[in-house]
């Protein structure tokens, strides 16, 4: 039990500092990879109800890295990857998109700010997931 406190207390203080962090890194750089950490989850089912979690209540992973170059997303704690099929840019933002199986899933990265939003749908499902992206 205190792990998840020591856990939760860890992510809150990511989400707090994370975006001065980006700012005073600079600018992710889509040649090389950066880590993301999601800071909201919301759970949508097809009855149109929604409850806010976070990625370890959600069963998501606590951080994901992302390589644009090399197009994969990959999630090390859970031993997940994901091959990133489209990239866009606009901007600012890149958006990248992919699916896995029965899901398919969007990322928007604001590159200068490191903001996150994503999106995951499945068969009567939907995750939705703000964050914040650094370079790694």
């Amino acid at each position: 039990m205190r792990l998840v406190s020591l856990l939760a207390t860890l992510l809150a203080v990511v989400a707090v500092l994370a975006p001065r962090s980006a700012d005073a890194a600079g600018r992710l750089d889509s040649a090389a990879p950066f880590v993301c950490v999601p800071t909201t989850v919301w759970e949508c089912g097809g009855d149109g109800d929604c409850e806010r979690g976070t990625a370890q209540s959600e069963n998501l992973p606590q951080f994901f890295t992302i390589d644009i170059k090399a197009k994969t997303l990959g999630a090390g704690e859970k031993g997940r990857q994901s091959t990133i099929e489209r990239v866009t840019r606009g901007g600012d933002t890149t958006v990248l998109a992919g699916a896995d199986g029965v899901r398919s899933w969007v990322v928007n990265i604001n590159m200068q700010t490191g903001s996150l939003s994503a999106g995951v749908t499945g068969d009567n499902e939907s995750f939705v997931i703000f964050g914040v992206c650094l370079p790694q």
